[in-house]
């Protein structure tokens, strides 16, 4: 089978040079780079038919010729920031100054034989967790999903806390059904497998949640490590968000033994501080490559986040300042906080 074909074609090689070196950098040899920047080129090249996997061009030369070929995804780099228009031709139109590695990701997501297998094959495991109850973690892992799957990341989302209620930051989110309870109490070896046809999607896939607790549901909580383990290897996620309660059971320890990153969300006030302070004296080996120390809802005037007793390895790695429309937003909006933002941002 021959090689997929990616075209990218504008006036300004300026402007491709870039891109060319990112999708042959990233491709590594699974594809061919076509640069095309002679518009009486372009229009001979497409007076005959290709197969190409993807498209990218100008929105200056996007024109019926395009019909012609057999294109699986289609983007038109415009200079307009709206974005949102139809097209006879299924274009997706894509403001083309935005993130080199966001039109990179948004192509590679919807052509699979543009894919790594070797590097998408295992899912990063990212696990949100505070010792603190009610400091937002499960805000913070939605709106880490949302800003992913913004990205063109493939983003799964699972609630491991024993009372699940992250329903209702979701359009429509319905508990799981019958059936997906039913696979969660037989602890199936390939965990993933058994729930995998009854995963829902908003912006993300997740898993539905159950309407009791684990208890009252019958499930036991080393599930979700057995869910972590079989669906990082499906090669399904680039990302698997894990929420965590505030309680370091032995199953959250087993979760957080299967993260890449630890997200632990602390507070500003004494109560925080000697919580977060209990919960490091548990931990052991405290890697800085894997932990990091995010504070919600700051407000600079409240104080430092350093916990007690003094001298504890702790760098706070990040803030979300507190705003009181963070509760009313959607999923999508809570993807646009600059604060989750920048925290998505160095978790990947």
């Amino acid at each position: 089978m021959s090689r997929p074909l990616v075209v990218l074609a504008d006036p300004d090689y300026t402007y491709l040079a870039p891109m060319e070196l990112k999708f042959l950098e990233e491709l590594r040899g699974r594809a061919d780079v076509e640069v095309i920047t002679d518009g009486a080129y372009l229009r001979e090249y497409l007076s005959s038919p290709h197969d190409i996997e993807a498209l990218l061009i100008s929105e200056e030369w996007f024109d019926d010729a395009v019909a012609l070929q057999n294109v699986a995804t289609l983007l038109v780099l415009t200079e307009d920031r709206d974005t949102d228009r139809t097209s006879s031709l299924s274009a997706d139109y894509t403001f083309k100054y935005t993130s080199l590695n966001l039109i990179f990701n948004k192509v590679v997501s919807s052509c699979p034989r543009l894919r790594d297998d070797e590097s998408t094959g295992v899912a990063c495991v990212l696990l949100f967790h505070s010792p603190v109850g009610g400091a937002g973690t499960t805000t913070a892992a939605i709106a880490v999903a949302s800003c992913l799957r913004g990205a063109y990341r493939r983003v799964l989302y699972v609630d491991a806390e024993c009372v699940q209620t992250f329903g209702w930051r979701l359009r429509g989110a319905r508990p799981a059904p019958p059936e997906m309870v039913r696979a969660m109490q037989r602890q199936p070896r390939d965990a993933y497998e058994s729930v995998r046809p009854h995963i829902a999607t908003d912006c993300f896939d997740y898993l539905p949640p159950l309407r009791s607790s684990l208890m009252a549901s019958g499930v036991e909580p080393s599930f979700f490590a057995r869910l972590v383990e079989s669906a990082r290897v499906s090669g399904d996620y680039d990302y698997i968000v894990v929420d965590t309660g505030s309680e370091l059971s032995p199953e959250v320890v087993e979760l957080i033994g299967l993260a890449d990153r630890v997200v632990v969300m602390v507070g500003q006030d004494e109560a925080s501080r000697h919580k977060l302070a209990c919960f490091l004296a548990n931990i052991d080996g405290l890697d800085a490559d894997t932990y990091r120390f995010v504070c919600n809802r700051y407000v600079p005037a409240a104080g430092d986040v350093q916990p007690s007793p003094e001298g504890l390895p702790v760098q706070l790695d990040g803030f979300v300042e507190r705003s009181d429309e963070i509760d009313r937003m959607d999923v999508l909006q809570l993807g646009e906080v600059a604060g989750f933002r920048r925290l998505a941002h160095g978790l990947e």
